[in-house]
């Protein structure tokens, strides 16, 4: 698993290009059926969540019979994660509702590397002898 190749498919066809591990430089991860797999999923997607809703996405809800908040900012499994959006105010635009969602998924994606670019800049710091 830590030299698989890994290759884009679409509908256009599939990419020359790939990546992926090698025999010099493997690549790290859980993998399937490892039983610290879910646990690190949850470790990890929890600090994204919170991270996220602290950049002010996800949606709040006033429920109507107890009259509490309730926040919501994803809906996640394995390798699909459900986005919930909505705008601060109920009487925004069409265009301000796609230029929040935007902004949201734009921190989002940026969230969802921040594991892979740290651990990356870890491996290179330690492979430099910097740490």
């Amino acid at each position: 698993m830590q030299t698989t190749r890994y290759f884009l498919q679409t509908g256009f066809g599939e990419s020359t290009q790939s990546y992926g591990g090698s025999m010099e430089d493997r690549m790290q991860g859980y993998g399937q059926g490892n039983a610290a797999a879910g646990p690190g999923f949850l470790a990890i997607s929890a600090q994204i969540v919170n991270a996220y809703l602290r950049e002010g996405h996800g949606s709040q809800t006033l429920t109507s019979y107890s009259h509490r908040i309730l926040i919501l900012a994803a809906i996640l499994y394995v390798d699909d994660t459900d986005m919930i959006h909505s705008t601060p105010s109920v009487t925004a635009t069409a265009q301000e509702l796609i230029t929040h969602m935007q902004k949201a998924t734009d921190t989002w994606g940026g969230l969802a590397l921040s594991p892979v670019l740290a651990s990356v800049d870890t491996w290179i710091l330690h492979k430099n002898n910097s740490i």
